[in-house]
């Protein structure tokens, strides 16, 4: 576990994995999660990458042990923080592996530093206002801003989670998410609302 102090005054958490021999590592790989989330959604997919790369896995700005000096950041805030977290340790050239809003930060760190990487993944990562879910975003949205965190949470993974027999796995994304403080939650997703 690590913490360091990113742009902003904000406080990065992140976890380091590598299980191979430094001979044996390919390219460092760093893991970016969905809204409000943390590190942890991806523990089943770590031990399979650590066996031989280096594997980052952080925690986004208010959320885990990440702690924002204020409320109210763009994308770009979130991709500095990345791009802090690489320069802390030292990567060079990292593949970057992003999961929904965490794949437009991603995107956001790839388009600012974009010789610091070597590839860039996004998993069902939202790309910007599209005219053809723009009313879904909105409502989506508002929900977000006028309800509590567990009904946050608990609304969003019933859809999520549509046909999953694995009911443990939703209860445990379900408190991962309601752990959060509505207000660095109500930021990731203005965040994501406002990003082009």
């Amino acid at each position: 576990m690590a913490l360091i102090d990113g742009r902003d005054g904000n406080t990065i958490h992140f976890e380091e994995f590598h299980f191979a021999m430094p001979w044996e590592e390919k390219r460092p790989v760093v893991l970016v999660h969905g809204l409000g989330c943390n590190w942890t959604i991806w523990q089943k997919q770590i031990p399979f990458l650590a066996a031989t790369r280096r594997v980052v896995a952080i925690d986004c700005r208010g959320s885990g042990l990440s702690q924002p000096a204020r409320q109210g950041w763009w994308m770009s805030d979130m991709g500095a923080d990345i791009h802090a977290v690489i320069r802390y340790l030292g990567l060079q050239k990292p593949d970057v592996v992003g999961l929904s809003i965490g794949g437009a930060v991603a995107m956001h760190y790839a388009i600012e530093f974009p010789d610091d990487l070597a590839r860039l993944i996004t998993i069902g990562a939202p790309i910007g206002p599209i005219e053809a879910v723009r009313a879904t975003r909105a409502q989506d949205y508002e929900f977000i801003m006028n309800n509590p965190i567990e009904v946050i949470a608990r609304k969003r993974m019933e859809r999520a989670f549509t046909g999953c027999r694995d009911a443990r796995l939703k209860e445990w994304v379900i408190a991962m998410i309601s752990s959060m403080q509505i207000d660095s939650y109500r930021s990731q997703a203005a965040a994501g609302a406002n990003m082009d």
